[in-house]
């Protein structure tokens, strides 16, 4: 499970053997391209309790408008990744979407554009794009937890540095790139981790002081996981052997998010192995809690009864209970946050955990 990052060599050496070969290609009149597989419930299916995609490659040439755009765009990318690699500097994706504003009628329209192009190039390059140099705003990628563990690493100055998880308030930022998790030394004292969905519920378990009375890790997600989130979360697991607990909102995000730390998500499914925790088991809201509970909530959108319907078909959802669970919302039309708990009094989140982990 270990990821031994590219050293900066390896990453340009890689780069000028793709430049090459477009030239290369380009000299024939057309350039031909391998995009990742079209990422949907009916081409996904699972191995070894990771989600994949089967079916044929796109192929972009030359022969399109559209694919002398992409090529356009893609050579750029790689010349600019070489360039921050020699500098040792760094690029945010909403840097590369304002850079792209000198490529004229080629620039991007939207940011998320140049986010995807990025995951392509991720797939064609075989580079993670952090190791081209290109990273997401800076919190987004940080991982954010408390409990019993220090972490040992050195900081963009070479200098060593500890963080100490409980001694912090409410927690404290890991300021590591997934890439180099596997270079950080890790001292943990806890028998397992919880993985909070909501940042108020995460203050709450705090406050209620959760993991001193359960001696374990708790992990806020913010929504859906950053990579470094998803990495250390597997890294606790088979490297510490840690159990993961999932404790998310009783709706089809949450859901979602609990089954993306467990299997994997579609835009990220290239590097799944790196990223998902099979042994990882959701405890969060589902429908027989919001039944059981009478827990408040609200009334299914069209769009979320719209999702519930999808995800019934997508095989990270193939188990029997979760099945369940999705035509039983479908049916009572009601979704009910993790906060919605409360109800019960400000400690019985606590309660309820402690029986689902029991």
């Amino acid at each position: 499970m270990g990821y031994k990052p590219l050293t900066k060599e390896d990453v340009l050496s890689k780069i000028d053997e793709m430049l090459h070969e477009i030239k290369e290609q380009y000299k024939n009149g057309v350039i031909v391209f391998n995009k990742p597989l079209s990422r949907n419930v009916s081409t996904a299916y699972m191995e070894k309790d990771i989600i994949k995609f089967s079916g044929k490659h796109r192929k972009v040439t030359t022969k399109s408008r559209k694919g002398l755009t992409y090529i356009y765009r893609l050579v750029q990318v790689l010349k600019l990744a070489k360039e921050l690699i020699e500098k040792n500097k760094t690029c945010t994706i909403r840097d590369l979407y304002y850079i792209s504003s000198n490529w004229e009628d080629k620039a991007f329209a939207v940011q998320s554009s140049a986010r995807q192009l990025l995951l392509d190039l991720e797939f064609i390059i075989g580079v993670p794009h952090e190791a081209l140099g290109f990273v997401t705003e800076e919190q987004k990628d940080q991982a954010r937890l408390v409990g019993n563990v220090t972490a040992k690493y050195k900081d963009l100055k070479g200098r060593e540095k500890i963080v100490d998880f409980n001694e912090h308030d409410y927690g404290a930022l890991l300021p590591v790139n997934f890439l180099y998790l596997d270079e950080v030394e890790f001292k943990i004292n806890a028998d397992f981790v919880l993985v909070i969905e909501t940042g108020g519920m995460f203050r709450r378990l705090y406050e209620e002081r959760f993991h001193e009375k359960n001696n374990c890790i708790m992990i806020v997600t913010g929504g859906q996981p950053s990579r470094t989130t998803r990495r250390l979360i597997k890294k606790f697991n088979e490297e510490f052997g840690l159990p993961v607990y999932t404790f998310c909102d009783g709706d089809c995000y949450g859901w979602r998010i609990a089954t993306v730390i467990k299997h994997g998500s579609f835009n990220l499914s290239h590097i799944s192995e790196l990223l998902a925790c099979p042994n990882s088991e959701f405890i969060g809201v589902d429908t027989d809690d919001i039944i059981k509970y009478k827990l408040p909530g609200e009334k299914l959108t069209v769009s979320e009864m719209k999702t519930l319907r999808s995800m019934m078909k997508d095989p990270r959802f193939a188990s029997a209970y979760w099945q369940k669970q999705i035509k039983e919302m479908i049916k009572i039309k009601r979704t009910a946050e993790q906060q919605s708990l409360v109800k019960y009094g400000l400690d019985f989140v606590i309660k309820y955990l402690e029986e689902k982990i029991d």
